[in-house]
Parts: C-alpha cells; sequence; structure tokens
C-alpha cells in the first residue's frame, strides 16, 4: 500500500528544528525539505529523468522560497519532464537562485539597512521579469525589463542601487562559473528615464543662522528639530543619528557599533556640551531604546522626516549636505588638519595601517574640532552675526 503523505504548512516548514543529524519533510508530488543540523533548509525535487534514472533537483534555501514558490517550482519542472525537457542543474540555474547565493554572502559585508533595501527592491520590481530565467540566458534587454517598474516610479537613486546588485549578482555568477557574461555592463543610461542624480545638497555657510532659527522654532516636532540639530553638530549621517540608542551613549562619547557605519568600523563620536544638552532633553521622552523616538511608536523617527522639515522652512539643504558644510567651514579655517576633518567625518582611509594610526591619534584632535564646530554654529545665531563669524576666520 503506497504510503500516503499528508501536504506540509508553511507553519510546519517555518518551525522546523535542526536535529544532530539531516533529516525531510516531504511534501508529495517529489518535493522535499531537507533539515540540517545548522539550521539551514532547502527544498529538493525528488524525481526520474528522461532515462528513468532517480535523481534530485535542488529548488533552493527555503530561507528565501516559501513553500507556495517552492510548489509552483516544483510543478513547473515537472512539466517539464512530461514535455521531455532535462532539468538537469547543470541545464538550469535561475537567476533567483544566484542572487540568493551572492546576497546571503554580500549582506555580511555591507549594513544591514543597505541589504535590506536591496532585498526588498530586487523582490519587489526584478523577480516578477527575471527570477525564474536561466541564468546563462538573461540578457541586456531583461535587466532594462527587470529595471522598468523603478524607472516608471522616477526613482533614480534606487534604479541605480538596484542596477548595482544585479551587476554584482552576475560577477559573482561569472566567478562561479555559472554564466560567461554579465548582461548589466550593457545596459546605459539612456536605457532609462534617467533623472540627473541630485547630490546632497550642502547649505551655504552664509545660511547657518536659518538653521539656527530652525531649532529655535516651532514649526516641526521637537524631537525632529533636535535630532537635526544632533546630526549637525556630530557631523554623522542622519541614518546614524535616527538610529541612535541609549545604550551607545557612554559619558560624552558616543560609540557608533560598526554594524550600523557604512565603513563597517565602529566610530568614536565626542559629545560636545550642546550635544550633551540635546540628550538631556530627549531623556524627558524616552520610553524606548532610541534617543530620537517616534512619539507615536516605540521605535526611531523617519530618516527623511528632518529633510522634509527643514524644507518646509526654506533652507536649500539636505541633512546629509550638513557634512559637506561642517567640511566646506573646518578645511576653510586652516585650523585643523585635513586628516583630522576627514575622521570626523568616518571618512574611510584606503590604507589600513595609515587608517589604524590615524584614528588613535587624532581622537583629541577630533574633539577639538567638533567643540570649535559646535561653538561656531552658536556664533552664527543671526544673519548679522552668521557674517561677522565667517570674517573672523576668514572664510570670505
Amino acid at each position: 500500500m503506497a504510503k500516503i503523505i499528508l501536504p506540509l504548512t508553511s507553519k510546519q516548514v517555518k518551525e522546523a528544528q535542526p536535529k544532530p543529524r539531516a533529516y525531510k519533510l516531504y511534501d508529495g508530488g517529489g518535493l522535499i525539505l531537507t533539515i540540517y543540523p545548522t539550521g539551514k533548509k532547502v527544498w529538493r525535487l525528488d524525481y526520474y529523468d528522461l532515462n528513468k534514472k532517480r535523481k534530485t533537483y535542488t529548488i533552493g534555501d527555503a530561507q528565501h522560497i516559501p513553500l507556495a514558490a517552492a510548489r509552483k517550482k516544483r510543478d513547473e519542472l515537472k512539466g517539464n519532464l512530461e514535455n521531455h525537457q532535462s532539468i538537469s542543474k547543470k541545464d538550469i540555474m535561475t537567476f533567483g537562485q544566484v542572487f540568493y547565493e551572492w546576497f546571503d554572502k554580500w549582506k555580511l559585508l555591507v549594513v544591514e539597512s543597505t541589504a535590506n533595501r536591496a532585498l526588498s527592491s530586487v523582490k519587489k520590481d526584478c523577480f516578477p521579469t527575471i527570477e525564474n530565467l536561466d541564468i546563462t540566458k538573461i540578457r541586456p534587454k531583461d535587466i532594462v525589463a527587470a529595471l522598468a517598474p523603478i524607472d516608471k516610479r522616477g526613482a533614480g537613486e534606487t534604479l541605480e542601487k538596484t542596477k548595482s546588485a544585479l551587476k554584482l549578482t552576475f560577477d559573482y555568477a561569472i566567478a562561479r562559473g555559472l554564466c560567461d557574461m554579465n548582461p548589466v555592463t550593457s545596459v546605459t543610461a539612456s536605457a532609462f528615464t534617467i533623472r540627473e542624480k541630485q547630490n546632497h545638497r550642502a547649505l551655504d555657510p552664509s545660511k547657518i543662522y536659518m538653521l539656527n532659527d530652525f531649532f529655535a522654532s516651532d514649526r516641526s516636532s521637537l524631537i525632529v528639530r533636535k535630532c537635526t540639530e544632533f546630526t549637525l553638530r556630530t557631523m554623522c549621517r542622519i541614518s546614524e543619528a535616527v538610529y541612535a540608542t541609549w545604550d551607545e551613549i557612554n559619558g560624552n562619547v558616543w560609540i557608533i557599533p560598526a554594524e550600523r557605519m557604512k565603513s563597517r568600523r565602529a566610530h568614536i563620536v565626542h559629545l560636545t556640551e550642546q550635544s550633551l544638552k540635546i540628550l538631556e532633553d530627549m531623556k524627558k521622552f524616552k520610553s524606548s531604546q532610541y534617543i530620537f523616538q517616534n512619539n507615536h511608536l516605540s521605535t526611531h523617527i523617519h530618516k527623511d522626516t528632518p529633510n522634509t522639515a527643514i524644507n518646509r522652512c526654506g533652507i536649500d539643504s539636505t541633512v546629509h549636505g550638513f557634512r559637506a558644510l561642517a567640511s566646506t567651514v573646518l578645511n576653510g579655517t586652516c585650523l585643523f588638519d585635513r586628516d583630522v576633518v576627514e575622521m570626523c567625518l568616518s571618512h574611510k582611509d584606503s590604507d589600513a595601517v595609515r587608517a589604524a594610526y590615524n584614528r588613535a591619534q587624532y581622537l583629541e584632535h577630533r574633539k577639538e574640532a567638533l567643540i570649535w564646530w559646535s561653538d561656531f554654529i552658536d556664533m552664527c545665531d543671526t544673519e548679522k552675526n552668521n557674517m561677522k563669524a565667517l570674517k573672523k576666520f576668514k572664510l570670505i
């Protein structure tokens, strides 16, 4: 009597726990889920090839392929067999399979938020077109079609970053010997309705007083204004500020962990008196791990909110542009070594030995630079005083 196989449920797949030895769960129709001692779960299809020999086809990692998608792939493969088409693994390696292989390695090298954005964009916009295509058969026209939804939305920066993820996937495939050419390299800007890339606009130093006006106004919530000011005074990236947590603060030092840094290296920021005052103000609202928390949720404010707030006040800059503003002013005074300014901005030095030396050597100098910068911001409290400060340090 044939063994009756009950179809799996999504809950069973999700909750299947590793054991000392690998084991299998059966879904029917040859579809098998193998659970390894490491916790890795892999979908496979047991089948008989065109020569009636028993074989196994690896569909992919269950972490990325849900039950419904695995069943769909099983039915597709069995349909090919019924039409006397080979489904040998050496004949078929889909873009989706290669992408997940590459992504699982790449995500360890970048900030988590960067990895999550890339994964979301590729799955949402590109997978409907190229996920199940043979990696060796994909051509430039397929890449253009895959990126078309992003281009249609006018999201130029997202398109550029998603295209980069596709290129890296094919670079990985070539290195693995899975294909011979990278179709992404032939896709130029002319294939899209490209918007001219907008750099992060930096505020003119003569307009710093406008930021002080904004900080003192009620044009936005106190938390948003304080987060914006904190970003300006610490010279950090806006994402580093909005994701900042209380446990990263140690006295008058803010230690941003490596996993949150673009450089993948922990960054130490000296907190000036003005920055510490901001933290004191934020303690009144403390009810979660985040310093700049959303009033209505137990999470942080959105990283785009400060940009929206300053633009509404007629300030022609992005918050990220504050970093260029600080660099312009600090370098323009000739009071600080250029390397000190670069370290304040946490710009990565290509020379690892030199970078390690600079981090230790310039810690005190960075503290001095941040104190000077914060005091300079305070000098620019009115338009008249802004001009006086620029003249005092020969910046105009």
